[in-house]
């Protein structure tokens, strides 16, 4: 998994243009106690209202009310395996040729926090940990709020934390849900002609 990049906001741009009629809530940030959660498909450009209302659901149980304080908005992309190595080179360096699960951006000073999720790393590792791809993918969006919340995963001390509490959260996401999240993930996956392996 990868680690959070506290600049690089750059796919912000795009971003926000799909976004910029939608309004923040909270009008100060020391009386905001909720923060805006939007899920789109990058290869569709659609906003994914129900999975974003089921995850906001499930993180409002798991996120700790401080993270409002730093973040008015979490922007979740579902992007192709090209699109999350493009992001990576940029930001990471040339050496990123291989697709990897997420990659998280922070920027406190704009109260913002984005990922980018491969939706094809996440069918293939799937079976690596034993996980459906809905359970994986939810492990892997508790891994990017985690980075968000400023959790590091650079040496294998720290990862196995990140890991028992991603683990947790998955635990606490309501069982029957599941089914809607692959649903949903399946439709954006081999939907609009596109390729996401």
């Amino acid at each position: 998994m990868t680690g959070m990049m506290d600049s690089g906001m750059g796919m912000a741009v795009g971003l926000e243009q799909k976004l910029s009629g939608v309004r923040w809530m909270g009008q100060a940030r020391r009386h905001r106690t909720d923060y805006l959660l939007h899920v789109y498909c990058s290869g569709c450009g659609q906003r994914l209202g129900k999975l974003e209302l089921v995850l906001r659901a499930w993180l409002r149980g798991c996120v700790p009310a401080l993270f409002a304080r730093y973040y008015r908005r979490v922007i979740l992309a579902l992007v192709s395996d090209a699109e999350i190595v493009r992001w990576a080179k940029h930001y990471l360096g040339e050496a990123h040729n291989a697709p990897t699960d997420i990659l998280t951006f922070a920027d406190w000073q704009r109260g913002e926090g984005q990922m980018l999720v491969s939706l094809g790393q996440v069918v293939r590792q799937a079976p690596e940990y034993s996980m459906s791809v809905s359970a994986e993918f939810l492990f892997v969006v508790a891994h990017g709020f985690l980075h968000l919340l400023g959790f590091r995963d650079e040496d294998s001390d720290l990862r196995a934390t990140m890991w028992r509490v991603q683990a947790l959260w998955v635990d606490w996401f309501p069982s029957h849900a599941l089914p809607y999240v692959e649903r949903s993930l399946g439709r954006h996956m081999h939907g609009n002609g596109q390729s996401w392996l």
